[in-house]
């Protein structure tokens, strides 16, 4: 089994943080190192949970419900597992400006088929912070990211209330999903 070089960073990564949070020597500063987290509660916001909830109704089978849906739904998904680089192997500082650009910036909603787990789409809920510079500059790189890789994105502005008919045409435009068409009709 051959794995991609993203998937082999996210396993040498992870391997490496296990090995860090096993050891329990002094830091540099003499201090034992201890996790002080708790559980941050919901997932998703209040907003992100109602759009949620749409979505969700919009991709099912409205035929017959108990069918499996023609898209899955993935909520705040970090962009460096939606992108991988793909410029010129031996530019280090081009990938590194890459990675430095996408690393701690997520979709806050990800669309992909359900057999093959294949991404087809990605949607921002735009709120009042994205009026905000530092948020205006974070939606340029994920603009300019999708438009690269040829990723539909869908801007959504956040709202009290969805019309699902609306919300299934936006997203049969960006991938021409029988569901969402379905659920319009």
């Amino acid at each position: 089994m051959s794995l991609s070089p993203a998937t082999k960073r996210k396993l040498l990564s992870a391997l490496a943080a296990d090995d860090r949070n096993q050891d329990q020597s002094p830091g540099p500063d003499g201090d034992d190192f201890r996790f002080q987290c708790r559980v941050r509660g919901a997932l998703l916001t209040p907003a992100e949970a109602q759009f949620y909830r749409v979505l969700e109704r919009v991709l099912r089978h409205t035929s017959d419900p108990s069918l499996p849906p023609q898209l899955r739904v993935m909520c705040k998904v970090k962009m460096y597992d939606v992108f991988e680089y793909a410029g010129p192997k031996d530019n280090k500082s081009h990938r590194t400006i890459f990675w430095n650009k996408i690393k701690n910036k997520h979709f806050d909603f990800v669309l992909t088929r359900p057999d093959s787990h294949e991404i087809v789409a990605v949607i921002e809920l735009d709120d009042s912070s994205h009026r905000r510079e530092s948020s205006r500059k974070g939606d340029l790189v994920k603009d300019e990211a999708c438009a690269a890789a040829g990723l539909p994105m869908l801007r959504i502005r956040c709202a009290a209330t969805y019309d699902p008919q609306e919300i299934a045409r936006k997203v049969r435009s960006a991938v021409n999903t029988p569901a969402a068409a379905e659920a319009e009709g």
